[in-house]
């Protein structure tokens, strides 16, 4: 079939990526498709530099894109069992692209720190790049700096550097940016957030993560919205007096989308009290709360607006019924908070929350992703402060969790799902039905998501048809119900099975 050179130029665009030798593929297949690939200019003028062979056919690439504006990536961290450029070919491939600066547009770099003298004659110091809108750096190896950035990039937009320093970060930051992250660079602390306010008036995201140490930082000057009132999302790592400065002397009455702090412990202390005050400043009634881990956590208002706090010593974590209490007492999450999200393991902790401040609002949703099999307290609450009642205890090391008004509990699998321990029951839908036995609510019916579970992966356990796992779930108690959700999930076939199995009760919410 013969195909015109345009249609097949638009197919090689929507299979091309940046992968250099996949370019030379294609337009060696036969003349037709080689006349249609050299006549794509777009097709040559994104690239990823990370073989020899990538390197010697650079000036082809160069050549057979014409003046197109350039996306190149530089990709020379080692990958296994695959050639790396010599030190010669790294500095050869730096000075054709050097050549090329005022056609490259975005430029990707992940190097070592061990190489980054290599990038002279692309990054030396004074040079221009007139049309650079895209720059990401990654230096990878913790070892003292060899290159310091030092150029004028005029209609930058997006600046992400990673272990990277400056000789003036002023120079960098320029009026145009729209997104700035820096992740352990050196001189970009605390007391560059002004400069970068003040010079960067378009800005849009904000990331500026270090060592989150106390620095006695006095304050920003200007409130942030005067100088960045498009500014939607803000990250900063940083002590946590530090982080409540600020928030109060410069974020009051700019109202984000997204919020993240990130701090060096999770101890709900005075300034941590202090912290989430000024995070939810200005925030509508919260509406959701996920656990990612045991350092990090996500809450959402009923707007949609987010804010995150993690933790970054490894030695600390957040104390989740301690963070719910402070939520419920000070900002009124019992009333208003309906989503919860957690691991399958961190059962026990959101029980032993909502003991203590019994969630409120009507047709609470729980999410529970099924990360392990193992979700007793191996020391049957022996080392728990205040110790567990044992009407609070489902099983040996298992919590009963009290959701009154639940309306809806959906089971996510995880990719990585730990089921073939020998301490529980290792398949998944057994982990579900200790989970749906050990709740208890007053609701008189409660739907239950199972399409999403990985109930049709094999365990170490006898597999049962996914109809009859759900069919022996929602046995498990008379109130639950096949969630509505599924019934646009499971295949024709599942959900014809599920309907000659269920009861009339069981399927009343996809009716």
């Amino acid at each position: 079939m013969h195909l015109p050179d345009e249609l097949l130029g638009q197919i090689f665009m929507h299979v091309d990526t940046h992968d250099v030798d996949q370019k030379f593929r294609l337009s060696q297949v036969c003349s037709q498709w080689r006349k249609a690939a050299l006549g794509l200019r777009q097709m040559w003028n994104r690239m990823s530099i990370m073989t020899p062979q990538d390197g010697h056919r650079l000036p082809l690439l160069l050549e057979r894109s014409g003046p197109a504006a350039l996306d190149v990536e530089l990709l020379w961290q080692h990958r296994y069992q695959e050639p790396m450029l010599t030190s010669s070919e790294r500095v050869l491939a730096s000075t054709s692209l050097g050549g090329c600066r005022d056609r490259l547009q975005r430029l990707f770099i992940d190097v070592n720190r061990m190489e980054t003298q290599h990038l002279s004659p692309l990054l030396a110091a004074g040079l221009s790049f007139p049309v650079l809108e895209n720059l990401e750096i990654r230096s990878s190896y913790n070892r003292p700096q060899t290159l310091r950035l030092s150029f004028l990039a005029p209609q930058l937009r997006r600046l992400w550097l990673y272990q990277m320093d400056a000789v003036d970060w002023g120079q960098l930051l320029t009026q145009s940016l729209t997104h700035v992250h820096l992740e352990k660079c050196f001189g970009a602390d605390l007391d560059l957030l002004e400069t970068i306010f003040k010079q960067c008036a378009q800005l849009q995201s904000l990331t500026v993560r270090m060592l989150a140490f106390p620095v006695g930082f006095g304050g920003l000057e200007t409130p942030v919205a005067q100088l960045v009132p498009r500014l939607r999302a803000l990250d900063l790592s940083a002590d946590v007096t530090d982080l409540v400065t600020i928030l109060r002397t410069g974020c009051r009455g700019l109202l984000l989308d997204e919020l993240t702090t990130e701090t060096y412990n999770g101890h709900m202390d005075e300034e941590t009290t202090q912290l989430l005050a000024e995070v939810f400043m200005g925030m509508n009634p919260l509406h959701s709360l996920q656990c990612l881990d045991d350092q990090d956590m996500i809450l959402h208002d009923a707007s949609g607006r987010m804010r995150r706090m993690r933790v970054w010593n490894e030695d600390s974590s957040w104390i989740w019924p301690d963070v719910w209490i402070e939520l419920a007492d000070r900002h009124k999450a019992c009333d208003t908070m309906k989503k919860f999200h957690i691991r399958s393991f961190d059962w026990n902790d959101l029980a032993g929350a909502f003991s203590e401040r019994p969630p409120l609002a009507e047709d609470i949703e729980v999410h529970v992703e099924l990360a392990s099999n193992v979700i007793d307290d191996p020391y049957n609450f022996e080392y728990d402060d205040p110790p567990v009642s044992e009407t609070e205890k489902f099983s040996r090391g298992l919590r009963y969790l009290k959701c009154q008004k639940l309306g809806r509990i959906v089971f996510t699998d995880n990719e990585n799902y730990e089921g073939n321990s020998n301490i529980n029951a290792g398949s998944r839908a057994q982990v579900i039905h200790t989970l749906l036995d050990a709740l208890v609510c007053e609701s008189p019916v409660v739907e239950v998501c199972l399409s999403q579970a990985g109930l049709e992966k094999p365990t170490k356990q006898p597999y049962e048809e996914v109809p009859i796992a759900i069919q022996k779930l929602l046995d498990t108690k008379d109130k639950y119900v096949l969630c509505r959700h599924c019934a646009t999930v499971l295949s024709a076939k599942q959900m014809t099975d599920l309907k000659a199995v269920l009861s009339e009760h069981q399927l009343k919410a996809i009716v």
